[in-house]
């Protein structure tokens, strides 16, 4: 019997394909998706709330010219950061905080991690975390956002967090935090015992005062909870040897220290072991429970409170007054002359002396010829400067005695009126924006002893294209910024500079100094406060020091960021004949966009 296939069975059939075509591009699609997810890292709410937020939605089209936001790598992190994060645009800062008392327990329960970045959590409202322009202030931002540690207390899991506010674009801006944060019972509680402080970091942390940013309808507060063993002191004297340490800042990671190549010179609980860097700027270091970097300046433990010993020489019972443990700096800061021997053992070439005045043995060279003390005296009494002493005046007066410290460093004491005083002899700022712009400037000196405008705690101006400067709080104007004083750093020593005719001293001016950027005007301004005290001497030795050593010795930030910044620094002595030293070579960046320009010179007094 013959099957009659009608048109009824062929839809019938036809049904069955599609239905089973479908079923097949389902089960394909589920498979995708779930291989996506599988793949993806898992994000608790709060963290794919973040991430959402930065990106544009699927329905924009993208705006190549926007930055990419950046990614955080949250897998691994067993902490449910929900209850946390908020979505605040602007904080409320004006609403009392709530004051909470932690559990004590925390202190002892908390698994310190090496801080790792996860993504921002609003403590200043994400206005704040994306970034705030053009205020009264300055531009400014959070810093990223690391999780410190967990613990569990109370049956309770909670979390540190560090976080600060820091400046956008200027020069030394430092996305690193200092302040504590704890995640607790759907809590966000500052620890103001563990904020920002002025050793840390100065130029990253632009709030020092977190209380009055954080968003009180979120963070509360509690005034009195510390970790012990984190709350290092500013400063740290060994009771016997007599040393001191002085509390420098905080960094969030190792990655800047040879700390394995150090050597641990103490420990003292609860903040564990301290190591010190073997070279020419000893930086001492110690790392705490929660695996970031406390740093530390040294002071010998000889010296009385203005750096000085006095000696009591055993060949004829008299005392010399005011032998000093730090080198000349010229106008940067002084750093201890501790003596690197090298290959040269400067060991065996000292002998016993005397005493200090507290009885402790000092050191002085046998070879009264010996390369340090010619090295002292070469570098102070340039030859044919008028006043000089001759070299065997320089010995008579005893100019070095050594000593040896507790941790086998040697460091040479000279006679401090033989070190010359001077600092950063008038230099001068000039801004030249694009257009009228606001802009905040701050120096990191270690004494500022002049400044006009009157520096407070950093100048503001309205700048102008043509360099005009009107100061805001008295509307004063001023063609640059003035200052004087002695930086916080140094440059690293150089021998290299011309010899200079007085006669040609104007010329050789122009041309060196255009040669690094400055216009005529701003060379017209360097001469007429230089050029008349490079007049007594038949010969000059100059030497110029750049930006890279001028943001070593006093480090600048300006808000908003320059597109170029050219700095010069005149170092110069009078002398009766041309030094034998190599020629210094010079170069200059072109002046592109928002320009920045600053001389100066080193003022010896």
């Amino acid at each position: 019997m013959k099957t009659k296939i009608t048109l009824f069975h062929l839809f019938v059939v036809l049904a069955v394909v599609i239905s089973v075509a479908v079923v097949v591009w389902a089960v394909s699609v589920g498979q995708r998706l779930a291989t996506v997810d599988l793949d993806e890292p898992t994000l608790d709410e709060a963290t794919a709330s973040n991430v959402a937020n930065s990106s544009s939605s699927s329905s924009e089209v993208a705006d190549s010219s926007q930055p990419i936001a950046e990614k955080i790598d949250m897998a691994g992190i067993d902490f449910d950061f929900t209850p946390y994060n908020n979505t605040n645009l602007k904080a409320d800062t004006k609403t009392a905080m709530r004051e909470v008392n932690l559990p004590n327990d925390i202190e002892e329960s908390i698994v310190w991690m090496k801080p790792k970045k996860i993504v921002k959590l609003g403590f200043f409202g994400t206005e704040v975390d994306e970034g705030v322009v053009g205020t009264d202030t300055a531009n400014y931002r959070s810093t990223d956002y690391y999780l410190g540690g967990l613990f569990n207390v109370g049956g309770k899991r909670g979390a540190v967090v560090y976080a600060d506010i820091t400046c956008i674009d200027e020069m030394g801006c430092n996305n690193e935090p200092v302040s504590m944060f704890v995640l607790y019972n759907n809590q966000v509680i500052f620890l103001p015992k563990h904020q920002v402080r002025p050793g840390d970091n100065f130029w990253g942390n632009y709030h020092a005062n977190l209380e009055d940013d954080a968003d009180h309808n979120l963070v509360a507060i509690d005034s009195n909870f510390t970790f012990s063993y984190l709350s290092y002191p500013e400063e740290i004297k060994h009771p016997s040897d007599g040393w001191v340490f002085k509390y420098n800042g905080l960094k969030m990671n190792d990655e800047l220290y040879k700390i394995d190549s150090y050597k641990k010179i103490y420990s003292n609980a609860p903040w564990g072991d301290f190591y010190m860097s073997d070279d020419r700027r000893p930086v001492v270091v110690s790392v705490g429970r929660d695996l970031r970097v406390r740093t530390y300046l040294y002071t010998p433990g000889i010296v009385d409170k203005d750096g000085l010993i006095n000696v009591v020489y055993d060949d004829t019972g008299k005392t010399i007054m005011g032998y000093r443990h730090l080198g000349f700096g010229g106008c940067g800061e002084p750093t201890v002359n501790i003596i690197k021997e090298g290959k040269e053992n400067v060991t065996a070439d000292l002998q016993v002396v005397g005493k200090t005045t507290e009885g402790i043995y000092v050191y002085g060279l046998k070879d009264s010829n010996h390369r340090l003390l010619k090295t002292f005296y070469e570098g102070i009494f340039y030859p044919g400067v008028e006043g000089n002493i001759s070299y065997d005046e320089f010995i008579a007066a005893r100019p070095a005695v050594f000593w040896r410290d507790s941790f086998g460093q040697l460091i040479m004491f000279q006679l401090n009126k033989f070190q010359p005083t001077a600092e950063c002899g008038k230099p001068v700022i000039y801004l030249y924006p694009e257009k009228t712009t606001k802009v905040k400037v701050q120096l990191q000196l270690s004494t500022l002893t002049a400044s006009e405008p009157d520096y407070g705690d950093g100048w503001e101006v309205m700048a102008e294209p043509s360099g005009q400067l009107t100061e805001i709080k008295s509307g004063t104007k001023y063609p640059y910024l003035f200052w004087e004083g002695l930086g916080s750093g140094e440059a690293e020593p150089t021998n290299a500079g011309f010899n200079v005719r007085k006669e040609n001293v104007s010329k050789f001016l122009d041309e060196k100094l255009a040669a690094q950027g400055l216009n005529q005007k701003e060379i017209f301004d360097f001469k007429e406060f230089w050029l008349p005290r490079m007049q007594s001497a038949p010969y000059y030795f100059v030497i110029f020091y750049g930006t890279s050593d001028m943001n070593s010795i006093a480090p600048l930030s300006v808000s908003p960021r320059p597109d170029t910044v050219i700095r010069v620094l005149m170092d110069y002595r009078a002398v009766s004949a041309p030094l034998n030293r190599p020629e210094q070579k010079l170069s200059a960046l072109p002046r592109k966009g928002f320009t920045v320009i600053e001389w100066g010179g080193v003022l010896y007094k």
